[in-house]
């Protein structure tokens, strides 16, 4: 199977993702307003769009009808790049912790519980929002990894289609 190939099977995977992720981004930069610390995780959620974005227009303009593209394209290509591998590195870590410290998620999920007691449904527990917040990682570890050989396989093709962005 061609490398071309299998980067569109990943686009099918990554584009419904990466709309849902911009719809949950815009409602979070409504909350940064409020919170300017959630600045960072909507600065690196966007940047993760804008690379599934762009690297979406790339392969439809440059690769599969062989039209030349911005140089800007590449530019903002690499830069989203290496912002979600950040978001990559970060979602490893946050699994690989829970894993290995399954007391830790249940202590901090415990202690969110307690806080914000008036506010849950009757019935709410520490293990509801423990398994949860694990089904949740593991949705981000395994978009992660597809995330990953997505950006991997886009560099190898940003070098064998480096002709595309001479003409533009």
């Amino acid at each position: 199977m061609k490398i071309e190939s299998v980067y569109r099977i990943l686009f099918f995977i990554l584009l419904p993702i990466a709309g849902f992720f911009a719809f949950i981004d815009f409602f979070a930069i409504l909350a940064a307003l409020a919170q300017p610390a959630l600045l960072i995780s909507v600065f690196i959620i966007a940047c993760m769009v804008i690379y599934i974005y762009t690297t979406y227009r790339f392969s439809t303009i440059g690769i599969q009808q062989a039209k030349p593209c911005k140089h800007s394209l590449k530019d903002l290509i690499k830069v989203n790049a290496y912002v979600s591998l950040f978001f990559i590195v970060m979602s490893f870590v946050q699994t690989y912790l829970i894993l290995t410290q399954p007391n830790l998620i249940k202590t901090m999920m415990g202690q969110l519980l307690v806080q914000q007691q008036n506010n849950m449904p009757p019935g709410t527990t520490a293990d509801t929002f423990v398994s949860m917040a694990k089904g949740i990682l593991y949705f981000l570890a395994a978009f992660a990894t597809i995330l990953l050989v997505h950006i991997v396989i886009t560099f190898r093709l940003l070098k064998k289609y480096n002709h595309v962005f001479d003409g533009a």
